[in-house]
């Protein structure tokens, strides 16, 4: 018995493919020894046959490794998943073996695969909706029939998970309609003879259609009841809907988990009245549990950003009540720093009943970037822009630029460098040092200067900092043309801008690149000259806003307005390079860069306007989820005056376009049309750049 144990105990350890024990006569007494056969070492590990699928999505499910013991239950294991990864892309008639063979100082391992044809969803057929239409109840499922662009989609494939939860969504689609009673009844997915295709079906019965009759909330009353039931949004006589119920649900424990009851417990109970007409009382039952304490914050996941970094964005702190909001802002916060692709943050249990700890996780993205993109003028022509920039400097969170843009008439370099926490304090300060040229058709403008900025929190309205910063800019006129504008003229040689300016603006957004709710609200007031010196002097008012909406499907629409207006004072002349430029892939797509403005009417050259006004609407959806590729549809409005705004002038694009967070930045590529085409304007736009939208 001890024998067969020390054999066993032998092979457990993974080393061996046989041990065995040999027990021989010996001079001194009986000889033991135990003869082993070792597994080889696997030398090269190979992947042949796959054409659909490329290799690095293989081998990312592959465990089996170079350098590693010859495991044959994990060679077995790792063809299943081979041919698991094949079904869930469509490839149901795949087949995969593996091969060992014996080589010099170890073996070779190659992963034999037979793709097949790809199956693919031929035809779903609903029966017994009378409610929704077919079109409505396949709306809301992931599988999807086989259509002319599935090429570009991906629809027709079949995954028997997400056909699973394409069971659940119908019957959300009916919960949330008022259909309590409606069930499936019977679902297939039926392959054909050839194997190539599927045939699905799905059986409902719909029931009755309930309204929401009496709501109410009993059980532990935190405040007083009726300022519970003003957080509700369920209310008599509308449709019932599963979908609002939880959300009031979900509503109410967040009143609970901001006062500490993290694992307040609120259960619905329902009533139904079948005789007169089909209502469902609801009555929230509310046991809100003990108190809770966070006793610690753990996090993990973070190779480059330091601890502290983290920490400081968390509102929740060690030692103090469970705050569900302040969870929930804690991730937004982290999520709007842009250095991370996914932000969880869990609760496990402490050392003690009334204690638990978080857990915050993250997954970094690269803050490093090498931007670059193009565009084009009438002016500069063919302009190209490039810059180096690290967001997240040795994981400290500081930020520095390094910046340029050039063509055969402009040119501009930056470096700046942002503390977003200046000594341990919600206190941001920076500086940028700039020098510029261009050359237009009537004058070349060169300028240099610095600015310093300082940006602190306002704390009596939450996500909303303000910002002072002071430029310091020399601007030399020359080459100016015997026919240019006298707006022009009047600015030839030198001049100084000395300016201060204050920012209040307001964030919300949950996402700092791919936003799917949330707003950013902002206002910046500039004055230059006056007691600060220099020889402009004028006053610019900027006001943006830009709000987030999300729908279903993982799609979202924003709008994004903007209102400018600047004025000079002392009789002094508002420098042309102040004035508001409008066209391009940040104001309005489909017209080419400061092409959209008030125009000198002797030579008709576009010298700016002193208002601006835009408008932007954008419908943006999932085109490859995984490599987070979204596709947008656009409209644009707006335009420059020099005189009063004349909303009846606005200039009109229209268009699509598509974003992609690259390994190099944000990737934004987009074609505008130009709807009210006039003079010598192009018909369209094609633009693309490398960096977040607006």
């Amino acid at each position: 018995d001890d024998i067969r144990g020390d054999i066993k105990s032998i092979f457990g350890m993974g080393y061996f493919d046989d041990v065995r024990a040999e027990l021989i006569d010996a001079a001194a007494g009986k000889k033991l020894t135990f003869v082993v056969s070792e597994r080889p070492f696997i030398k090269k590990v190979e992947i042949v046959g796959n054409d659909k699928l490329t290799k690095e999505k293989i081998e990312g499910i592959v465990t089996v490794k170079e350098n590693t013991i010859l495991d044959r239950v994990l060679l077995k294991e790792n063809v299943e998943k081979i041919k698991a990864l094949y079904e869930s892309e469509g490839y149901y008639l795949a087949e995969a073996r593996h091969k060992v063979k014996v080589e010099e100082l170890g073996v070779a391992v190659t992963f034999e695969i037979e793709e097949g044809k790809q199956v693919r969803v031929r035809r779903i057929a609903i029966i017994g909706n009378d409610s929704f239409s077919d079109k409505d109840v396949k709306k809301v499922m992931g599988t999807k029939e086989l259509g002319i662009f599935s090429f570009l989609t991906g629809s027709g494939k079949f995954n028997e998970f997400i056909f699973l939860n394409d069971l659940d969504s119908i019957m959300a689609l009916y919960y949330d309609n008022g259909y309590i009673n409606a069930e499936i009844t019977d679902h297939r997915a039926l392959l054909s003879e050839d194997k190539r295709w599927f045939y699905i079906t799905v059986a409902l019965k719909e029931g009755e259609q309930y309204l929401i009759g009496n709501v109410d909330i009993k059980g532990d009353i935190l405040t007083t009841k009726e300022e519970l039931m003003q957080n509700l949004k369920l209310s008599t006589d509308d449709i019932f809907s599963r979908k609002k119920l939880f959300v009031d649900i979900g509503r109410l424990r967040d009143i609970y988990g901001d006062k500490g009851y993290a694992k307040a417990d609120i259960s619905p109970l329902t009533t139904l009245d079948d005789e007169k007409k089909k209502t469902v009382d609801i009555t929230l039952d509310i046991k809100k549990g003990p108190l809770f304490y966070i006793e610690r914050i753990d996090i993990d996941g973070n190779t480059r950003t330091r601890d502290k970094v983290i920490r400081r964005e968390i509102e929740v702190e060690e030692g103090m009540l469970y705050s569900s909001t302040g969870i929930k802002r804690s991730r937004n916060n982290l999520r709007r720093l842009g250095y991370f692709d996914d932000v969880v943050i869990t609760q496990s249990e402490g050392s003690s009943e009334d204690k638990m700890s978080l857990n915050v996780r993250v997954k970094e993205r690269p803050t490093g970037q090498i931007s670059a993109g193009f565009g084009y003028s009438s002016v500069d022509k063919l302009i190209g822009t490039a810059s180096i920039s690290q967001n997240n400097l040795a994981g400290t969170g500081i930020k520095l630029d390094l910046s340029g843009t050039f063509s055969a008439t402009s040119e501009r370099y930056q470096i700046g460098l942002t503390q977003p926490w200046l000594m341990d304090k919600p206190i941001s300060a920076g500086f940028d040092i700039f020098k510029s040229g261009r050359e237009y058709p009537d004058f070349t403008r060169n300028s240099t200067g610095f600015d310093l900025r300082l940006g602190f929190p306002v704390y009596w309205w939450r996500d909303t900092r303000a910002f002072i910063s002071y430029k310091d800019e020399d601007v030399d006129v020359t080459d100016v043309s015997d026919t240019a504008s006298s707006s022009i003229k009047d600015q030839e040689g030198e001049s100084k801008t000395r300016s201060l300016s204050g920012l209040i603006r307001r964030d919300t957004r949950d996402d700092a690149f791919f936003p799917t709710e949330g707003s950013i609200v902002s206002l910046s007031v500039e004055y230059a000259g006056g007691p600060l010196g220099g020889d402009n002097n004028f006053v610019k008012y900027v006001t943006n806003a830009i709000k987030f909406f999300p729908l279903p499907f993982n799609t979202t629409i924003s709008l994004r307005g903007e209102l400018g207006y600047i004025y000079d004072f002392y009789n002094t002349p508002i420098p042309i390079y102040e004035r508001f430029f409008l066209g391009g892939i940040n104001s309005i797509r489909g017209f080419r860069s400061r092409e959209v403005g008030p125009k000198d009417p002797i030579t008709g050259e576009i010298i700016g306007g002193t208002k601006e006004v835009i408008f932007n609407v954008e419908f943006i959806f999932p085109l490859v989820s995984e490599q987070r590729i979204k596709g947008l549809l656009f409209f644009d409005v707006g335009n420059a005056y020099d005189d009063k705004i004349d909303l009846g002038d606005l200039r009109k694009s229209a268009g699509l376009g598509v974003r992609w967070f690259s390994p190099i930045g944000p990737l934004r590529l987009e074609w505008g049309f130009n709807l009210n085409r006039r003079g010598d304007e192009k018909g369209s736009q094609f633009e693309f750049s490398i960096g977040t939208p607006f």
